[in-house]
């Protein structure tokens, strides 16, 4: 029981301060990589998953992303980038980028937006 209290007392100001978001990206056409996000949007943490249904593969990664280049995730699969260092540290949305590799193959992601 007191493992239990200590665990609630812990992740208590976590929910405070975090608020959970997710969304779809789909590639219209494969090979032309596009941003989760198209507006600047902070996140501690994010998770992406090549969507169980797509027939082709996905990636996850900068403004460089192709094929052969950055995260390579099959249908199914997810990354996970996590919290860096601080919690006042935080990823950019609209700088992660997605590709596909069959047209109209979609990604879907989860993320955690700190609440000031």
């Amino acid at each position: 029981m007191q493992k239990r209290w200590l665990l609630v007392l812990f992740l208590f100001p976590l929910l405070l301060w975090a608020a959970v978001k997710d969304g779809v990206v789909t590639v219209a056409v494969a090979g032309t990589r596009q941003p989760l996000i198209a507006t600047r949007t902070p996140a501690v943490w994010i998770t992406v998953q090549c969507h169980p249904d797509n027939t082709g593969d996905c990636y996850v990664g900068g403004s460089t992303i192709a094929d052969g280049r950055g995260v390579e995730l099959a249908p199914g699969d997810s990354h996970h980038f996590p919290t860096m260092g601080e919690f006042r540290d935080y990823y950019d949305l609209s700088q992660i980028y997605a590709d596909v590799a069959v047209n109209g193959n979609r990604l879907l992601y989860v993320y955690a937006q700190r609440i000031p």
